[in-house]
């Protein structure tokens, strides 16, 4: 009776005793490549645990390798330095305004004010759709939006057409 309940479970499975082979091996395979990884990282920090000092001057010639290979320095595992949390939030704030200026300082005044105007359009929609307005309306308040803002550049623009025209005049500024 055992042996008709072994061959039911071979039969079941549908497997080719090549097949049954090839998942065992794999099995054994991946088994061995992860006692591997455990071994290495447990031995990576013994290593740490046991000659501290060479440890951290083997993580120097690391950096300073990276840091050649990539033409940079190599910030800490902390990567925005702070004594105290606000100090810490005022370095990042410092490192994201830096990103920022050098993602979008070359931008000419037309590309920053396309941007600008892009990302004052979605938040008007998103504002808008969070207030239960429908598509149609936000999409129609948004064209209204649009041309009110765009006359409002056009006046500005005339008026400092006739503010320059005036400063132009030699007798400017006499009275």
């Amino acid at each position: 009776m055992n042996s008709k309940n072994s061959d039911d479970t071979q039969g079941r499975s549908n497997l080719k005793p090549q097949q049954r082979d090839l998942i065992r091996n794999t099995r054994a395979k991946i088994k061995q490549e992860n006692a591997d990884l455990h071994s290495a990282r447990n031995a990576r920090r013994w290593k740490a645990e046991r000659d501290p000092q060479e440890y951290e001057a083997q993580k120097q010639r690391q950096r300073a390798e990276y840091a050649a290979e990539n033409g940079g320095v190599v910030r800490s595992y902390e990567k925005i330095e702070g004594k105290t949390r606000d100090e810490h939030d005022e370095n990042a704030k410092k490192r994201h305004a830096e990103k920022e200026q050098k993602r979008y300082g070359n931008l000419s005044p037309e590309e920053k004010q396309a941007k600008s105007d892009q990302s004052s359009d979605n938040r008007f929609r998103r504002e808008k759709k969070k207030a239960g307005w429908s598509e149609e309306r936000i999409q129609a308040a948004l064209v209204i939006k649009q041309e009110a803002r765009q006359k409002k550049r056009e006046a500005k623009a005339q008026a400092d057409a006739e503010q320059a025209a005036l400063e132009a005049q030699k007798n400017y500024g006499m009275f």
